[in-house]
């Protein structure tokens, strides 16, 4: 018995149904459970054809082969979308498999630090000869380092295609593996017209490392296709970006993952460095357009990390994860929130200035009042005098947050701050895999 897995309508039409039933007899066409039972009762031969594989349990009484489409990736009723109505084939392409394939607009963002990343990057662009062509970096490190947005950083660089891996929506697929490599025979083919792709798979390690036989199977797929990518496999214009969070699974059950030759650089992102950290800020402090004020005249940048180093951090915050002193707490993202928060408070800040007290309540908690008292020196000033002269010499100065805005949401994700530290050490414990990414 045979069962068909067919996507493209050309199958179910009456001249390939009758030639299959010349040849087999019987030909169920999508048939449901009670259908494949009862003809399995029968005794008899016969074929299935069907966009979907058999039920689980009637599996082993079939051999089974794919049927391929008519244009490789697309089917014939794609086909006409494409060219009969005009539809965008990366466009088609998410919605059909969740897959999206786009330029990404990074919106005046840039990568700061992480030196050895932007020289792979640029090393890339020089790579012109296919014999030396790159395959791909895999990026591992805290949530929030830039791993995913050097992706984007990448693909602008290098005026290529992103495409982003949804792992979770191809293993939901009936047949992965066969959508895996009409995936890349499409790629390949575009390819050809000089189109360039970064291949994006983020957070590989929450898609494998169960022991389900689908994910195994996919997961062997993908290894050999990166293996040989641009050898003796498909001749694709583009390279791998593969990030992942914390690989201790990975390592346990798919060693060979790591080999080397399967990426041309496996690097750690770490916390960033208090002058990185410095340039991050700054640079997000210009981009929300916060305008800082502090009465002794200190730079949002200089005083975030002053604070954070000297008065916000916890004692234990940095036990068993980095072992870099100079390493800044916060990452990226983080820092990014920061400044984020403070262009928000600073819209808010007029109302305070104007008297509205109910504002000035919901960005100075009471709870908070007694520690800007003890560090900004509140002299005995009553809260709301104290942070409304603050103000009134911050706008005189065409500035908009202060120095106790800066405080109080350095208090709010502190906590935060911490539990990330302790995720940390269980990543940091892999780090002789990698290089330093900065």
């Amino acid at each position: 018995m045979l069962w068909l897995y067919a996507e493209d309508a050309e199958y179910y039409q009456r001249e390939f149904l009758d030639s299959l039933r010349r040849k087999w007899g019987t030909v169920l066409v999508c048939p449901s459970e009670a259908e494949v039972k009862e003809q399995i009762r029968k005794g008899e031969s016969f074929v299935c054809i069907a966009p979907y594989l058999p039920p689980e349990n009637f599996r082993s009484f079939f051999a089974f082969k794919e049927l391929p489409n008519s244009r490789g990736m697309w089917t014939t009723q794609d086909t006409k979308l494409i060219e009969e109505e005009g539809s965008n084939e990366f466009d088609l392409l998410e919605k059909k498999t969740g897959f999206r394939i786009y330029k990404p607009d990074l919106e005046g963002k840039k990568l700061i630090g992480v030196g050895g990343i932007r020289r792979y990057i640029r090393s890339v662009k020089e790579l012109v000869d296919r014999k030396l062509r790159p395959k791909g970096i895999l990026l591992v490190g805290l949530p929030g380092t830039g791993k995913s947005f050097s992706a984007k950083v990448a693909a602008h660089e290098l005026g290529a295609y992103l495409v982003e891996f949804n792992i979770s929506r191809l293993l939901e697929m009936e047949n992965p593996v066969f959508f895996l490599h009409s995936l890349f025979s499409y790629l390949e083919k575009a390819s050809q017209s000089g189109q360039r792709f970064i291949l994006w798979i983020d957070e590989i390690e929450k898609m494998f490392v169960g022991t389900d036989r689908k994910e195994k199977q996919v997961f062997g797929q993908l290894l050999t296709i990166m293996n040989d990518m641009n050898s003796t496999g498909y001749q694709i214009n583009g390279i791998f970006w593969v990030t992942a969070n914390n690989i201790a699974g990975l390592i346990e059950q798919n060693p060979e993952f790591f080999r080397k030759g399967r990426f041309d650089e496996l690097f750690f992102i770490d916390l960033p460095r208090e002058e990185t950290a410095k340039e991050i800020a700054s640079f997000y402090a210009k981009y929300y357009g916060v305008c800082y004020y502090s009465d002794d005249g200190i730079s949002l940048e200089e005083n975030l990390v002053y604070l954070v180093n000297n008065k916000i951090r916890a004692q234990d915050t940095m036990q068993g994860g980095s072992e870099d002193v100079k390493r800044f707490i916060y990452v990226p993202s983080e820092i990014e929130y920061i400044m984020k928060s403070l262009a928000i408070r600073s819209v808010l800040n007029r109302r305070v200035l104007a008297g509205d007290r109910e504002t000035y309540a919901l960005l100075y908690p009471e709870e908070y009042m007694e520690l800007l008292r003890k560090h900004l020196y509140m002299n005995g000033s009553e809260p709301f005098k104290f942070v409304s002269e603050k103000l009134t010499r911050a706008f005189a100065q065409g500035k908009n947050v202060t120095d106790a805005d800066l405080y109080i949401v350095l208090r709010q994700i502190e906590p935060i701050a911490i539990s990330m530290s302790q995720a940390l050490s269980a990543i940091w414990s892999n780090r002789r895999f990698f290089s330093p990414a900065d």
